[in-house]
């Protein structure tokens, strides 16, 4: 037997379910579906949330076919990829397909053949553009390219390793195809010893090998014995393992090695020092593959290609202690007599400084018009008006964060923004300068206790998601006949915040896109 899920957007029925199936009106709202190997991990569910946030927005219903890689190695692990069969070209306007995910294993020549079974339906891909497929890829050549040249000349690192990842991934290959670009427009050698064999991100069973990163720092000290003072990796997945190792050996961070990674994942909160990374906004790229779709559905042209840009985050791994210090010293601020105070923060000067803190607010996932706002607030508590201006309107920005539970830390970036961009005018007024650095200071704290909520509501959260499962899969195993099953669906379902199903029984278990009966 077979449980459909029905969830808010999610309207499907397919050609087997003839019982399902409605009078479908002449105008009706976009029907779309979504193809993915993964849906559960950071990644898969940050693609996800995009979609649907897009699909609310306009009006559309998208359905989601979570299977696996396409030519998966493992042959049990391939026949999740049965759901695929089950999209129906006549009910749905087209697709989104997570391209490279699904190529992880086959390429992109497979990807493309795969993507072929659902002519003639409009498709748009996520992370690897294919042939007559729209896609929307992420700049990893350039974000990779910004790493080496932070390591290279803030930190004057000259020995940089390099941990590559799976051969056959575009984003790997455009990585370490940067790494290579920048050595060689540093004047620095390139050294093969220097870099690693390709690694797996992610194993057959779906679980990301975090033990090649230790392999490779293994491989780097022990075997071949060189010598290297930056280490750089193609995903932060493994430099869970690598950093750890690193320490193991005796080797410090950052002060013997400056240590990067790629994608931000959350997981790399555990990590101390913290972890110099390039965010990869996989949410913005749920949003707009979608948005990519149905402006093709409404007759628009629209790009073969979308180039996302990746984003440089700054932390304490690579050597950075605070990474609007840095920059301000670099850029030669003014001091003493001849710095300008804040009312020299006007016009274009004044207009440079929203589009930084604009640029960093929408990196959260904000309207780049809350950055008006937010520095009036900010300037006016600091020109003599009255105080309490700046932290509720910094904290009415925080609150609708936390109630989409979204990443909290982010908003440090946020700050070291405001932070950025305001010195230069305070530099002349200690006591204006002491009064913002005590706001600043306030404003971090409060980042502080929302992420400390968050992570404390998440936990519980999970805590009581993982007992439900385990009651519903123990009476799922238990149950004697379908009048038993139909019980504990109705009973159990809704606490997991699902709120409708159809159950289906398959005559042919072993064809799944063959009859089934509504029961």
């Amino acid at each position: 037997m077979c449980v459909i899920i029905h969830l808010e957007v999610w309207r499907r029925q397919t050609p087997v379910m003839s019982q399902l199936k409605t009078q479908r009106p002449r105008a009706r709202r976009p029907r779309v579906g979504y193809i993915t190997p993964r849906i559960s991990d950071h990644n898969g569910l940050a693609i996800w949330s995009g979609m649907l946030e897009t699909a609310r927005l306009h009006g559309a219903d998208v359905l989601c076919f979570a299977g696996g890689e396409v030519k998966h190695p493992e042959g049990a692990a391939g026949r999740a990829n049965a759901i695929y069969d089950l999209v129906d070209r006549a009910s749905l306007d087209g697709l989104v397909v997570w391209g490279s995910s699904l190529g992880y294993y086959a390429g992109p020549e497979a990807t493309y053949e795969f993507c072929r079974q659902f002519e003639p339906l409009p498709l748009v891909s996520i992370g690897v553009a294919l042939p007559g497929i729209p896609g929307v890829v992420l700049d990893s050549y350039g974000g990779e390219r910004a790493l080496m040249a932070h390591l290279i000349e803030v930190h004057s690192r000259r020995r940089l390793a390099f941990i590559r990842g799976p051969e056959g991934h575009r984003e790997a290959r455009e990585r370490y195809r940067a790494y290579r670009d920048a050595l060689a427009e540093y004047g620095l050698p390139f050294d093969p010893e220097l870099v690693s064999p390709p690694y797996l991100w992610i194993q057959a069973d779906g679980i990301e090998v975090t033990s090649n990163g230790a392999e490779a720092v293994r491989l780097f000290v022990e075997e071949r014995r060189v010598e290297f003072d930056a280490l750089v990796s193609t995903s932060d997945t493994f430099m869970l393992g690598a950093l750890p190792a690193l320490l193991e050996r005796g080797i410090r961070v950052p002060e013997d090695v400056s240590v990067v990674g790629f994608d931000d994942k959350p997981a790399t909160r555990l990590l101390s020092p913290a972890l110099t990374t390039v965010q990869i906004r996989m949410r913005e790229r749920g949003r707009q593959a979608l948005d990519l779709l149905l402006a093709r559905l409404n007759g628009e042209d629209i790009p073969a290609e979308v180039l996302q840009p990746a984003r440089l985050v700054i932390r304490r791994s690579c050597g950075c202690s605070d990474a609007v210090e840095g920059r301000g010293q670099a850029a030669g601020w003014p001091t003493g007599e001849h710095a300008e105070g804040l009312d020299a923060l006007t016009g274009e000067r004044r207009a440079a400084a929203l589009a930084v803190l604009a640029q960093a607010l929408e990196a959260v996932d904000q309207p780049a018009a809350q950055a008006a706002p937010l520095l009036d607030a900010f300037l006016a508590e600091l020109q003599g008006e009255p105080s309490g201006l700046f932290l509720p309107a910094w904290d009415a920005l925080l609150a609708h964060t936390e109630d989409s539970e979204r990443e909290v830390w982010d908003w440090q970036d946020v700050l070291l923004a405001l932070r950025e961009q305001m010195l230069p005018y305070l530099t002349a007024d200690p006591v204006r300068l002491r009064q913002a650095e005590d706001l600043w200071h306030h404003a971090r704290s409060h980042v502080g206790e929302r992420a400390w909520r968050v992570q404390a509501r998440a936990g519980h959260y999970a805590g009581q998601q993982s007992d439900r499962l385990y009651a519903l899969s123990r009476s799922l195993a238990l149950a004697v006949d379908v009048p038993e099953l139909t019980d504990i669906l109705a009973g159990m379902l809704p606490a997991l915040n699902i709120t409708s199903c159809h159950l289906a029984l398959y005559e042919e278990p072993d064809n799944p896109a063959g009859a089934c009966r509504l029961v």
